[in-house]
């Protein structure tokens, strides 16, 4: 008996291959989320980063007596703030050229992944009512992650977007000198379904009220979203 011939690969079984592979792949892409991953693996490398420096600024103290000055560790391209009530502010980045040394407490100074998008913030208290005081003996450093709803910073009372100074806040994660704590935003403000800005106190009871759709670090953000909210002015 003759054998039977053997068939050859169809132009159509090759293009169900084809589109079988694409829909795996593409499952596969939705499943990783490669943004999220990137976003997720920069936040990471943020809270190592102000660890880092937390450890340096520690070490400085035990040294001298007193944390760096905001000229010690902020670039003079950044933004330098003096609130009195709240103490002064600026701006951290190790790859600016005019950046200080703080050596040899760290070899180069941290500085954002998101920059110059996103800065660190490095905060003092200021009991000299001047821009820079000589001697801080407490300190607070900023973060704006990438990603929200993060643990930590929900955990430290930051939400998205509810550590920093007012009015703007703006930041997400941070660490402090032991005997201070961050500042937050006293209130939180949701946008609800109703389509009204209101006051939700801290960020966890806002993200629990049923009503609550978008949380916001200010009322000034809540109240910018278009068409305005109602109670908007």
């Amino acid at each position: 008996m003759a054998g039977k011939k053997r068939r050859g690969v169809t132009l159509v079984e090759i293009l169900i291959v084809v589109i079988l592979l694409v829909i795996l792949a593409i499952g596969a892409l939705i499943l990783l989320n490669p943004g999220k991953q990137i976003a997720k693996a920069t936040d990471i490398r943020k809270k190592t980063d102000l660890e880092v420096f937390k450890k340096a600024l520690e070490d400085f103290y035990n040294d001298k007596g007193c944390y760096p000055t905001l000229s010690q560790v902020c670039y003079t391209g950044g933004n330098q703030i003096a609130n009195f009530t709240s103490g002064v502010k600026c701006y951290i980045c190790g790859d600016v050229s005019t950046s200080p040394s703080l050596s040899p407490y760290m070899q180069k100074l941290i500085c954002d992944p998101d920059y110059p998008h996103k800065h660190y913030m490095y905060a003092v208290d200021n009991p000299q009512n001047t821009i820079n005081p000589s001697c801080p003996k407490t300190y607070k450093v900023y973060s704006d992650l990438d990603q929200s709803g993060d643990p930590d910073s929900i955990t430290l009372g930051c939400g998205d977007g509810g550590c920093g100074f007012a009015p703007d806040y703006g930041y997400d994660y941070g660490v402090s000198s032991p005997d201070t704590d961050l500042k937050t935003t006293p209130f939180f403000f949701c946008l609800t379904r109703s389509d009204t800005c209101d006051n939700c106190n801290t960020f966890v009871e806002c993200r629990t009220e049923p009503s609550c759709t978008t949380i916001y670090a200010t009322q000034d953000l809540c109240c910018k979203i278009l068409p305005k909210p109602k109670g908007c002015f």
